[in-house]
């Protein structure tokens, strides 16, 4: 009966209902709010460089104005649950949007708790236009949030720690295999989870840290930036010789022909 329960804490899934409960649960906390506002600043400053007609943005948590600051005029969010009457009810998985209608898709902490990731990818590759960008917000689990998910999945009851653990190489690989191009990814906050502003403002120095080795990706959540690419163009090189006595005669291209290639024919 131990073993049936720990397997289900570590590969079980909430339902969507119970996840979203869960989440809006979590956000009212210490932790929650100081990591959701670090990922907002950054997903608005990236948003800012970024031009279209059509902005989508799907985000586990309610009330974050992610696309506030967006200079695109049409903007919708969506959910895979009622949560508001300005919110869509469309889950991530099947999008009801046409192929090629979306200039940009934010999905902000979807990723991580989808039964099938790899369908979200696809469906977003689908909807975007040609160079449209897809900015995807995910769990670091080479972190200390990740380190402490391992435990977290089995002492809390909160559903959140129950996630997928992908990495930026996992996500960046399967961007690649569908056309879409990644960014290296942007780390966000690198103070451990802990419920304390006490604690928190005495590990500040991590955050410091973090930026000294940015490289390191070792935040508690990272942003990556991919951009759909079109198929390479692959140039036919032609044959110039055969091209001109195709196209203009033989009369004429054995005048084109130099001196001395004539004195060898005659």
């Amino acid at each position: 009966m131990l073993r049936k329960r720990l397997k289900n804490r570590w590969h079980g899934f909430a339902q969507r209902q119970d996840l979203h409960r869960d989440a809006k649960c979590w956000q009212s906390s210490v932790q929650a709010q100081q990591i959701l506002m670090e990922e907002q600043q950054v997903i608005q400053q990236l948003l800012d460089n970024q031009f279209g007609y059509h902005l989508g943005v799907c985000s586990l948590f309610d009330d974050l104005p992610l696309s506030a600051s967006s200079r695109i005029n049409h903007r919708f969010e969506f959910s895979d649950v009622s949560r508001s009457c300005n919110n869509m009810r469309c889950n991530a998985e099947q999008l009801a949007l046409s192929e090629q209608s979306v200039d940009v898709l934010v999905l902000h902490h979807v990723l991580e708790f989808a039964n099938e990731p790899h369908k979200i990818l696809q469906e977003s590759q689908r909807v975007l236009v040609p160079h449209g960008v897809l900015i995807l917000t995910v769990f670091n689990p080479l972190s200390l949030w990740g380190l402490y998910s391992i435990i977290g999945r089995f002492v809390h009851r909160n559903r959140l720690w129950r996630r997928r653990q992908l990495s930026i190489a996992t996500v960046s690989d399967w961007l690649k295999l569908l056309g879409l191009e990644p960014s290296s990814g942007i780390s966000h906050y690198h103070r451990p989870p802990i419920a304390s502003h006490w604690l928190q403002n005495k590990l500040r120095w991590l955050e410091w840290l973090g930026k000294k080795t940015a490289a390191l990706k070792w935040g508690g959540s990272y942003t990556i930036v991919a951009r759909k690419e079109l198929g390479a163009l692959h140039l036919i090189k032609l044959n110039r010789q055969s091209k001109s006595k195709t196209l203009l005669g033989g009369e004429l291209a054995s005048s084109l022909q130099s001196p001395n290639q004539k004195e060898i024919n005659h």
